[in-house]
Parts: structure tokens; C-alpha cells; sequence
């Protein structure tokens, strides 16, 4: 059964109270404490689903109770009762996380309201088995207020979001941005959230477009050191026969060999006749033909100056067109489009129209999702992307490949 703590120095007042909540026993019990001292002890020995305390009390007041929760029990809603309201008062307390504030003398059926409200905040929803890195750009595209606690083995972490807006987070070890990255590198990972917020300081200042792509970095490096070094020495042998094969020129002067099979016979035309092979033609690559389907569209983002690059894929993640170095974020925009609306699926939600990711340079990253394409934009720092996603999507929507 859930349980409410009542802290108050006046023990009139705090029967009164335990009176008038008893006939809700079915729903919650009722412990008391008559200063923030005591009701923090009971705070770490017993579950407490949430709290009502006063703010002047002796030994260790309101304000200092909400300290203490904020740092070991941030998960914990906290109603706070005063008789001394005013707008400073009011604003402090919001600065320091109390889920509602409501003045003396109670109004007992706003109280028994704001009990409902949270409690049913505190609810723990448990979800597993999708992206952590999408659920936070899900919440931060909602404009939603969490408390994410994530788990991933025997490592526990929190992170804080308020209207959409990561604030911070926490492991054992780590705090701010720091533990944002570390938590969004962790693999397997369990998510329980509460939608409620304690913590109303911005300690995290990079966009979270920024953690996200600063996180997938780190994971990538740790991975490459696991292995050895493996992932980075393919790749870079990679890169250097790409370069091999665009010059047309072995590596440190070394010979190439040549399979005597190419060599056998001429190539032939359509009609049979025997022409000669350009052997640059062996080593370049064709330009690729822009479907007609969405030639219109590239073309009208091409001429937009807040445009700074763009990539056109379809559905299975395969490039179709691209606009300067727009190829290179395209495979990141397929994977957060399809976490994304796994995501939305898994919690009966309508999908997304468009994704915006900020980057640490300011400028932006504008996705969006069609049935057959998916279309992924750079925009500068003082582009609308609200008016651009606008504008294209129902282009995007119409396009049939």
C-alpha cells in the first residue's frame, strides 16, 4: 500500500490531518513526524510514496527537508503546506522541486486533490527493450516532464527532463553532462519514469542533440578499444583503398596485381563490336540518377539559403540523392526514424511528423519521415524548422517511389 508522510512541528494540526485522510485507508496509510529531522529518517528506512510537510519547523525546516530529498529522494513528490504565502516563497519552492504548494488553512478537498495528483505523478512506469538515446529525444520532442531511472546491469543512473528540456542527471559516480553521456553509452538498459521533475536547475547545458551524438561517439570508441583496435584499422585500411582506387595508383608505390581474366577479352557494345575499355572507367564511380520522383523536391531545398546540406534515403536506408555532405548524417537519420516510430508503436502513439536534433555548432538537423522516403536537412542556426517541416512534409508524403 502506498504510503503519505505528514511532517508538522504542531501535533493538533497534524491529527487533524491523519483524521481527515483515514477515511482513504484503503488507499494509503499515514505516517507522521514533527520536523524535516525526523521525517528523514523515516525517509530512509521506509518507502514513502509522498510527502506533506510545513515549512518553518525546528531542527531542520521545509526548505532543508527539500535539500535532502532532492539529493536521496528525488523520486519522492513533495506538497508543501505554508501559512505565510507570497510570490518569493512560491517561486523557491518551485526552484527547489515541490511538486505542488498549498497555503494554511487547508482546504481539505484541494488537499485530498493534490494528494491524487501526486501520487498518480509518482506512478513508475517500467519500460525495456527500446533505444534509451530515442526515448529521450521522444521526450524532448513532446515537450514531456520526467524522472528516467535507468538501468543496465548492476549500474543505475537519472536523468531530469522539464518540458522537454534535459536538466541533469546522476550515476554513483557522476553528475550534469558528464553522467548524461555515460548513461546514454549503457547497453540493455531498463527504464522506469515518473512523470514529475525535482530537479528545476538547467545543469546541462548543451542541447541534447549534442549528448546524443557525443554519447554514440564515445560508444563507438569504447567499442573500438574492446576490440582492439579492430573497428579503427579496418576502417582506416578501408579509407586507403578507397583513395587507392579513386588515384588509380597503388599505395607507397607498391604493384597492383591484375587478374589476366579482365584481360582476356574486349569489352563489346550493345551491337557486339569490340571497343576499347578506358581504364579509368574500371575505377570511378557513376554519378547516381536522382529518381524522378523526388527531383522536385531536391531541387526546391537546394535553392533554400538555410539549407546547408541534405540527404534523401529510402525506407531501407539506401541513399537516393544528396546535396554537399549531406551522405554523411543520412545513416543516423534512418536509425533515429525507425527507433522513433518503434517507439511511438510500443506506446500507442501517432508517429512522428518531423525530428529536429541540435548540434553543438547551432545549427540543425531537420528529419523528416514520409512513407516511402525519409529526408534528412541541415539547416543554419537562424532557420525556422517548424516552417521548413511545414512546408515539405506534405511533399514527403506524397512522394512514391
Amino acid at each position: 500500500m502506498k504510503k503519505i508522510l505528514i511532517v508538522d512541528d504542531e501535533s493538533n494540526f497534524l491529527l487533524s490531518l491523519e483524521d481527515g485522510l483515514k477515511e482513504f485507508s484503503d488507499s494509503f496509510s499515514i505516517a507522521t513526524a514533527h520536523n524535516g529531522k525526523e521525517a528523514a529518517a523515516i525517509i530512509d528506512r521506509e518507502q514513502v510514496n509522498l510527502i506533506i510537510t510545513d515549512i518553518k519547523m525546528p531542527e531542520m525546516d521545509g526548505f532543508e527537508l527539500l535539500a535532502h530529498l532532492s539529493t536521496d529522494h528525488a523520486d519522492i513528490p513533495v506538497i508543501v503546506m505554508t501559512a505565510f504565502g507570497s510570490s518569493e516563497i512560491e517561486e523557491r519552492l518551485d526552484s527547489m522541486g515541490a511538486f505542488q504548494y498549498i497555503e494554511k488553512p487547508i482546504d481539505f478537498d484541494l488537499l485530498i486533490e493534490k494528494v491524487n495528483e501526486g501520487l498518480a505523478a509518482a506512478e513508475k512506469g517500467h519500460i525495456s527493450g527500446v533505444s534509451l538515446t530515442s526515448f529521450m529525444q521522444l521526450l524532448s520532442l513532446d515537450n514531456k516532464t520526467a524522472t528516467l531511472k535507468v538501468i543496465s546491469g548492476d549500474r543505475v543512473g537519472t536523468i531530469f527532463f522539464l518540458d522537454g528540456e534535459l536538466m541533469n542527471a546522476f550515476t554513483d559516480t557522476l553528475q550534469g553532462q558528464e553522467a548524461a553521456l555515460e548513461i546514454a553509452c549503457w547497453d540493455s538498459v531498463e527504464i522506469e519514469i515518473q512523470h514529475l521533475c525535482r530537479q528545476r536547475e538547467k545543469v546541462i547545458k548543451a542541447p541534447l542533440g549534442f549528448v546524443l551524438i557525443e554519447s554514440a561517439r564515445m560508444k563507438d570508441e569504447r567499442q573500438d578499444r574492446a576490440s582492439g583496435g579492430r573497428g579503427l584499422a579496418a576502417e582506416e585500411e578501408k579509407k586507403k583503398k578507397k583513395t587507392q582506387k579513386k588515384e588509380g595508383e597503388p599505395a607507397e608505390g607498391a604493384a597492383r596485381e591484375i587478374d589476366p581474366a579482365t584481360l582476356a577479352q574486349p569489352a563489346e557494345t550493345a551491337e557486339g563490336v569490340a571497343r576499347e575499355v578506358d581504364p579509368a572507367s574500371l575505377v570511378s564511380e557513376p554519378e547516381r540518377p536522382v529518381p524522378p520522383a523526388i527531383a522536385p523536391m531536391l531541387d526546391a531545398l537546394t535553392s533554400m539559403d538555410e539549407v546547408s546540406c541534405l540527404a534523401i534515403l529510402d525506407r531501407q536506408g539506401v541513399l537516393l540523392a544528396e546535396h554537399k555532405k549531406g551522405g554523411e548524417f543520412a545513416s543516423y537519420a534512418a536509425i533515429l526514424v525507425a527507433e522513433t516510430e518503434k517507439l511511438n508503436a510500443d506506446l500507442d502513439l501517432s508517429p512522428p511528423q518531423s525530428l529536429v536534433v541540435n548540434k553543438r555548432t547551432g545549427s540543425k538537423i531537420l528529419i523528416i519521415p514520409g512513407p516511402h522516403i525519409i529526408v534528412g536537412i541541415e539547416l543554419s542556426s537562424d532557420a525556422s524548422a517548424g516552417a521548413i517541416a511545414g512546408s515539405m512534409c506534405p511533399m514527403v508524403k506524397r512522394v512514391a517511389l
